[in-house]
């Protein structure tokens, strides 16, 4: 008879995960979950290197209830991109079935101290920890010196940048604090090999075995002395042969890889993008009196609900045209630059939907700029001259890694199943615009799965409409006198 192994099983399937990780009303992790867990188990820091939408999330959790099982830890912060750290709050709810209290940070509320509360999760964005005099800085750092914390860098590479003050306060500050590390991404090196240094110099600086990021600069960069006027500097003009399969080498050890899971059913996501203040105020007052004052002489006014809806969908997209003229006018806007984030941790080809040809000139624009403007493909109205010859660029080229399109114009009969992820800067109120729209990146014989994002600003009008076409509900036909206050309110 075979004998029965004394190893200790810490994570089982399917319901009695430790303290309630996977219970009945819960799906059970997934083998590769498992696998990750057991390679993490007990080490003071790791990198989780796993693709979107494969469980980074539950499987920290998990790790953190282990470890407070153990009596390691105390309580867990989470740091994240603004766009992405209000997610661990569901996250939390769906995978952490033991009492816990949650503290989301807020600039714009006075911080709580749970006190002796405990399992505690502190979640907060990368971006209140960027300026050097910051409440949040300060918040945090008590927070950590109180109490015995794992703490978790959620898409890693906000760091991955050796000279940006958000950087060089986590790796400097917060790191000394915290008594467990994780780092969180799927692609860790999403430019070049260098971007691997701060992301493991929080983990700790014996990974890469280099003092400091010019050390490991030199160790596998190719340098070149140039001057600029009076100034001179070292441009990194090239890598050593093989330093992306030696780097991957030494960080093994430390590191559990899962890339995109084949045959997987479609997945749904938002990332939240802020209103700047420019936008809050022009929103505020279209919400309310249904028409805003561009200067002294322009004006928009919205007569009816759905041109209401419009104009508030609008200005969250960062543009309004006046009354008088139909002069376009442009509001500072966030949601840009939480798409180039979103594309910043992927390494494959997207379709980014757009509702306004400004956005997706704008875009366009800035991929182009970011990536080489061979990376962009356009599919709408103004380029019906080109568009069929940039669709085939984009289904044949391995460098044209990015489609913009109307749904409109690319929504019908279209096949871009060469794309595995979908973005929707913004979406218009046409159901049938949005259905058409989803099938484009579907193929018959497709295996991968395809990962959906909104770009959707929190309790606004927008995620009223998303709410209505995920359910299937097409806006205009719902909306009558009697039902506006609500949506527009």
């Amino acid at each position: 008879m075979k004998k029965a192994s004394s190893k200790k099983q810490l994570y089982t399937q399917p319901a009695d995960l430790q303290n309630g990780i996977g219970t009945e009303s819960q799906k059970p992790l997934w083998p590769h979950q498992i696998e990750a867990l057991e390679k993490m188990k007990d080490k003071e820091y790791f990198a989780l290197l796993m693709a979107m939408r494969t469980g980074k999330s539950a499987t920290i959790l998990a790790d953190f209830v282990y470890l407070r099982q153990e009596k390691k830890v105390d309580d867990l912060v989470v740091i994240a991109p603004a766009g992405v750290y209000r997610t661990w709050e569901t996250a939390a709810k769906d995978h952490l079935h033991i009492p816990h209290h949650i503290h989301i940070w807020d600039s714009k509320k006075k911080y709580v101290d749970p006190g002796v509360v405990s399992p505690c999760i502190f979640l907060v964005n990368v971006e209140a920890l960027s300026m050097r005099i910051s409440r949040a800085r300060k918040v945090l750092e008590d927070f950590l010196k109180r109490r015995r914390c794992y703490v978790v860098i959620d898409e890693s590479t906000i760091i991955k940048n050796f000279d940006a003050k958000r950087t060089r306060y986590i790796n400097r500050s917060i790191k000394p604090l915290a008594k467990y590390r994780r780092i969180l991404t799927g692609l860790v090196s999403p430019r070049d090999p260098l971007d691997l240094y701060t992301q493991f110099e929080f983990l700790d600086k014996k990974i890469l075995g280099c003092d400091d990021f010019y050390e490991f600069r030199r160790e596998w960069a190719h340098l070149k002395k140039m001057r600029i006027g009076n100034r001179s500097f070292l441009m990194v003009v090239g890598f050593k042969d093989g330093a992306e399969e030696s780097l991957q080498k030494i960080i093994k050890p430390y590191s559990f890889r899962v890339p995109f899971r084949p045959i997987m059913p479609s997945t749904y996501s938002i990332r939240e993008v802020a209103m700047t203040p420019e936008q809050e105020k022009a929103y505020k007052e279209m919400k309310k009196y249904a028409t805003i004052k561009i200067n002294q002489t322009s004006y928009v006014t919205a007569s009816i609900v759905i041109a209401q809806l419009v104009k508030l969908h609008q200005i969250l997209c960062g543009h309004i045209r006046d009354d008088e003229e139909g002069t376009l006018h442009t509001f500072p806007e966030n949601r840009t630059a939480a798409l180039m984030e979103e594309l910043e941790d992927y390494s494959g080809k997207a379709i980014i939907w757009f509702t306004y040809i400004v956005n997706l000139e704008n875009c366009a624009a800035e991929l182009g700029k970011e990536y080489g403007f061979g990376s962009v493909a356009k599919f709408y109205g103004n380029n019906l001259s080109t568009r069929e010859a940039e669709e085939e660029r984009f289904k044949t080229d391995p460098n044209c890694r990015f489609m913009l399109a109307t749904a409109g114009a690319g929504g019908r009969g279209r096949t871009w199943s060469v794309a595995d992820r979908v973005i929707n800067f913004s979406t218009a109120n046409n159901l049938e615009h949005r259905e058409q729209s989803e099938q484009r990146s579907m193929g018959i014989e497709k295996e991968n799965r395809v990962d959906n994002v909104d770009l959707v600003v929190p309790n606004t009008v927008e995620m009223k409409i998303l709410r209505a076409l995920r359910n299937k509900i097409d806006v205009a036909s719902v909306i009558n006198g009697d039902t506006w206050k609500e949506w527009v309110v």
